[in-house]
C-alpha cells in the first residue's frame, strides 16, 4: 500500500509550484482510493489524474466525498483507455 498526496492546478507543473487542488490518495495493488479533496477540481484535472493513474497501472479508482452530499464514484480506468 502506498499513501500520498495529489496536487494540481493551472500553474502546477513541478514540486513547489502553486496548486489549487489537493487530495489524499491510497494505492493498493491496482486500485486507487482518493479522498479528502480540497480546492478547485476541474474536469481537466479529473481527466489528467485518470491518465496518470492509468500510466501507473491502476485499473480502478474510487473517489469518496464524505463531508457533504456523501458520494462514491467508481471509475474503471482499464475500460476507459482500451
Amino acid at each position: 500500500m502506498v499513501v500520498g498526496v495529489i496536487r494540481g492546478g493551472t500553474k502546477f507543473e513541478k514540486f513547489g509550484d502553486p496548486y489549487e487542488f489537493s487530495a489524499t490518495i491510497i494505492v493498493q495493488d491496482n486500485e486507487a482510493f482518493i479522498m479528502g479533496a480540497s480546492g478547485i477540481f476541474t474536469r481537466q484535472l479529473f481527466y489528467d489524474i485518470k491518465i496518470q493513474l492509468h500510466n501507473m497501472g491502476i485499473k480502478k479508482v474510487h473517489w469518496d466525498r464524505l463531508k457533504t452530499n456523501k458520494k462514491h464514484i467508481e471509475v474503471n480506468i482499464e475500460e476507459e483507455f482500451k
